[in-house]
């Protein structure tokens, strides 16, 4: 299924929704912000058992970018066979999806977090990347992303909703940061091997790559102008 939030874009949804074939929208006139759009996605429009997370500025890596591999190609269908595999990393947390999009994680995670490929029965091959969750590497990123982001469903649903929806008190800068924090408390995500010998999370294997000049996520008329606490990463 296709699933759409119109964040308050004032597009012509009529004509977006004909010509994406979108089965389910939800247009918004104001903008309630990333949290308010992704709960709504992933926890009242979406029915599938995983989401692939796609904001206006992710682009499928065509062949004017990438090879055009099986891997790539069926990106998205081996991203779900590594869910289904029920993965486990080194520390027992469960692989709950993959990033389909470049990644740094190589510049603050370190083994065991970045784990060993793997492969499952039908040849997907895949890494887990898990967020250190003590803290000691610096940042609480590793285990979820938004962009280009492939993931269980139920899982997210066992997170639970992204704090900072309109009017809950939650400092909007910090929202995916603090989802991505709370899943890594539980859970890891893969890489796939999109190309053959690469192991690079920047180059050679995401599928979606990031144009930029999307319109924000925040709601335009709550800027929160509290000032700025790490702390809300940890909050929850």
């Amino acid at each position: 299924e296709i699933a759409w939030v119109d964040n308050g874009s004032g597009r012509d949804v009529a004509r977006v929704i004909e010509r994406f074939q979108i089965e389910k929208a939800m247009p918004l006139v104001e903008n309630i912000g990333l949290a308010g759009g992704l709960n709504a996605l992933f926890f009242d429009m979406c029915e599938a058992p995983y989401v692939l997370i796609l904001e206006e500025d992710w682009l499928y890596m065509d062949s004017a970018i990438a090879e055009q591999t099986d891997a790539r190609k069926h990106a998205i269908r081996n991203g779900i066979e590594v869910i289904e595999e029920q993965a486990i990393a080194h520390d027992g947390r469960l692989v709950m999806g993959a990033f389909l999009r470049p990644e740094t994680y190589e510049t603050f995670l370190k083994p065991p977090h970045i784990g060993n490929w793997a492969t499952t029965k039908s040849g997907v091959e895949y890494k887990p990347y898990c967020a250190d969750s003590t803290g000691n590497s610096g940042y609480m990123w590793g285990s979820y992303t938004n962009g280009a982001g492939l993931y269980s469903r139920k899982l997210l649903d066992d997170i639970g909703p992204m704090y900072g929806e309109p009017g809950d008190g939650f400092h909007d800068a910090y929202v995916e940061a603090n989802y991505a924090f709370r899943a890594g408390l539980k859970y890891c995500h893969a890489m796939l091997r999109l190309e053959p010998g690469c192991d690079e999370t920047r180059g050679c294997n995401p599928a979606f790559y990031h144009i930029g000049g999307g319109r924000g996520t925040r709601p335009n008329r709550a800027k929160d102008i509290r000032e700025k606490d790490d702390a809300w990463v940890v909050y929850g």
